[in-house]
């Protein structure tokens, strides 16, 4: 059966747990698995219709079809994990991720997850190079007539923009974490994502009076300044 999939991974995990002690790092995948059942709680209309995978540093959501509910689930969903991982919670963590539409069976009991529609969410995902969350273009042909559609482009929840793939530049559907405040409305109202020197210290994994950063090699900073761009983009355009 076809579902509305969003796949997401922490950028630099590798590296993190080189430099990190596991049992804090233990602490800390266990608070963002809590935010995301938070997620669940907060936006899902029926529970049953929306559903997460979680292992390593790997975060699945899923809808049980592709309704217009469910497109406005996963999205918004996607949204607010971002946000949680870059802004909301110490250390800040960049995020990226794909959201796609196909075949896709999962089994939890079993512990089996598969299907063609997984297996290019996967692709999407990886190949991109920054901290952002693209929608495939058979996802956006699939919604385009969705009222839902409609107003997040209106509002620039989504946008369209050239996005940094490891090869090339390839203009795509992406998400604004930028806009939740000003759409949803929320306490952090001032968000400082689209400062450069934020961007910076979600790369480098920076807490409140945290010391411990990452040490970023030329290919995490590369992504960190392709994600400084976007920003500057969103600011250039008036959000």
């Amino acid at each position: 059966m076809k579902k509305f999939i969003a796949y997401f991974d922490i950028l630099g995990y590798g590296e993190r747990i080189k430099q990190k002690n596991i049992d804090e790092e233990y602490v800390i995948q266990k608070r963002l698995r809590e935010e995301i059942r938070e997620i669940i709680e907060k936006n899902a209309k029926n529970k049953a219709d929306f559903h997460t995978v979680s292992f390593s540093d790997t975060h699945i959501f899923y809808t049980n079809d592709i309704s217009e509910d469910a497109f406005k689930m996963i999205i918004k969903s996607s949204l607010i994990f971002m946000l949680l991982a870059a802004v909301r919670r110490c250390p800040y963590l960049p995020v990226r991720g794909a959201i796609h539409y196909g075949d896709f069976v999962a089994d939890h009991g079993n512990t089996i997850f598969i299907g063609e529609g997984l297996r290019k969410a996967y692709e999407f995902e990886k190949n991109q190079n920054w901290m952002g969350c693209l929608i495939s273009d058979s996802c956006c042909k699939q919604v385009k007539d969705f009222e839902a559609f409609k107003f997040f482009v209106e509002k620039r929840v989504i946008v369209n923009y050239s996005v940094p793939f490891k090869d090339k530049r390839e203009n795509k559907y992406v998400i604004n974490i930028e806009s939740f405040p000003r759409v949803w409305g929320d306490k952090c109202k001032h968000m400082p994502v689209t400062k450069p020197e934020f961007i910076e210290n979600i790369f480098m994994n920076r807490g409140e009076g945290d010391d411990g950063l990452l040490s970023l090699n030329e290919d995490a900073r590369k992504k960190m300044e392709n994600t400084k761009e976007f920003f500057k983009y969103i600011c250039a355009k008036g959000n």
